[in-house]
């Protein structure tokens, strides 16, 4: 269990203000809706869906991905009222989800009852990443889901993770993703693409021998997402 008092300590004052247990959450499947390919502003209006926006092909890959490395904590940034977070619940033994939105992470604890193994911060998640890490069960699967807003914190989050310096064998898993030769949906940033060359020099600095695969076939959603896996372990996918 993540030592929630260490981290507490930790933290000055006005995030540890912020730092919601999660010890007696339960789940409904309201989620935000997404940019459609571009930043936008902070909106609070609640819609119906389901995890990882439906397809159940990432919720998949994410499962085996946990199962085959032995991953003891999923790190989620991106919370948003916590269905994805509800899915991980039952897949690993600790997780750790980071908002930072305040009307999102209320819902979520509503929406979280419950689940034991979740743990909800709010903050800006690349300084939260550097506080809990030292703390977190290693490895970690990193679910990277925050970048939707006028600041994109992905590439200051691998810099933390990288950082870290004991995530080398970790799996980092980041939703949006452009990927190649498909019609799957995918971020832009100030007209930059979520795409490997955006990624690519932080993922070096965390483990030079990552190998990574793409969701080319999304079971219901249409959104893409790439999988880092470390390559020295043979990947439970045989995928390029």
């Amino acid at each position: 269990m993540l030592d929630l008092s260490a981290i507490k300590a930790s933290l000055p004052n006005p995030i540890r203000g912020l730092l919601l247990d999660l010890r007696r959450l339960a789940f409904s499947t309201m989620v935000f809706p997404r940019s459609e390919g571009n930043c936008h502003e902070f909106s609070a209006n609640l819609h119906l869906t389901e995890a990882f926006l439906g397809d159940s092909s990432v919720a998949e890959e994410c499962r085996k991905l946990i199962q085959h490395f032995g991953i003891q904590t999923v790190i989620e940034t991106g919370t948003n009222v916590g269905a994805s977070t509800k899915a991980f619940a039952a897949m690993a033994p600790e997780v750790v989800s980071i908002e930072l939105h305040e009307p999102y992470l209320k819902q979520a604890k509503v929406n979280l009852r419950g689940h034991d193994n979740v743990t909800l911060m709010q903050g800006n998640s690349p300084e939260v990443l550097r506080r809990i890490l030292p703390a977190v069960k290693k490895p970690v699967l990193f679910f990277l889901d925050a970048h939707w807003d006028k600041y994109w914190p992905i590439q200051d989050e691998l810099r933390a993770i990288a950082e870290n310096g004991e995530c080398p064998r970790s799996v980092i898993v980041i939703h949006d993703f452009h990927v190649p030769d498909t019609n799957l949906r995918y971020e832009r940033y100030y007209g930059r693409r979520l795409d490997m060359k955006l990624v690519e020099e932080a993922m070096r600095r965390i483990n030079p021998n990552f190998g990574y695969y793409y969701n080319c076939e999304p079971s219901q959603g249409r959104t893409g997402v790439v999988f880092f896996y470390p390559r020295d372990i043979q990947a439970p996918v045989s995928r390029p």
